[in-house]
């Protein structure tokens, strides 16, 4: 299998990336070839400084010449893995006939771990099925009684719906006159509020005065009555 890693300038981390899956492919003893280049590359130069160290760190060498992706080395590629989204956009711009080849690393790495949680999801679903059919098998007679009792109360609750709607229709036959009779007295009846003058003329004054007074006039007349009747005991 031939891995291509890409970055920017194939300075600094594509060209880690290429040293540390060369290690793991021989400590894993994984037939693998392994190349790195850059976006924008300058050819032939060093890796950078603190990259070479990274290199040594690891037990490889630092040795590396930078180079720019070319059609040749996506062809060469049977996998491309970029550092970044950017760098997986620019080559699938430039390059589109090598689209389904070319994944960022984590993405393409992260594959494998959602296919270990898709594993373990389906697998604590089956469990649950497992559990619905042992408990529907040991409760079964009991279910089946308590659905039929419960479509029967529901037929029974539906009778009692209808029974009720009839008599709330009888009754509102019997007070229909009796609710026009209010109707009819509520729009005879006089208005109890006084007008507000405020910004009308004399005119308007004097009709709001009017109001007042024949409304003290009925509770005077209503006192004069009352004294009357009281002298009359």
């Amino acid at each position: 299998m031939n891995v291509l890693f890409i970055c920017t300038g194939n300075t600094c981390r594509s060209p880690m990336a290429e040293k540390i899956l060369l290690k793991k492919a021989k400590e894993n003893q994984i037939d693998i070839q392994v190349k790195s280049a850059g976006i924008a590359a300058f050819e032939g130069q060093p890796a950078s400084k603190h990259a070479r160290q990274v290199m040594r760190d690891y037990g490889m060498s630092d040795q590396h010449q930078t180079q720019r992706v070319s059609k040749e080395l996506l062809e060469w590629a049977d996998l491309v893995l970029t550092m970044t989204e950017g760098h997986k956009s620019v080559l699938i711009d430039q390059y589109p006939e090598f689209a389904d080849r070319i994944y960022t690393l984590k993405e393409y790495s992260h594959r494998f771990e959602r296919n270990r949680e898709w594993k373990k999801l389906n697998d604590i679903y089956q469990r649950i099925e497992e559990k619905k059919e042992r408990f529907f098998t040991r409760y079964q007679k009991e279910i089946e009684e308590l659905e039929n009792r419960y479509q029967m109360l529901q037929q029974e609750l539906k009778k009692i719906e209808g029974k009720l709607q009839q008599y709330e229709q009888q009754l509102q036959q019997e007070i229909e006159e009796d609710l026009k009779e209010i109707e009819q007295l509520r729009q005879n009846m006089p208005s109890y509020d006084v007008d507000d003058p405020y910004g009308g003329d004399l005119a308007t004054y004097r009709k709001t005065a009017k109001e007042i007074e024949e409304a003290l006039d009925k509770w005077i007349q209503f006192m004069d009555e009352k004294r009357v009747n009281k002298k009359g005991e």
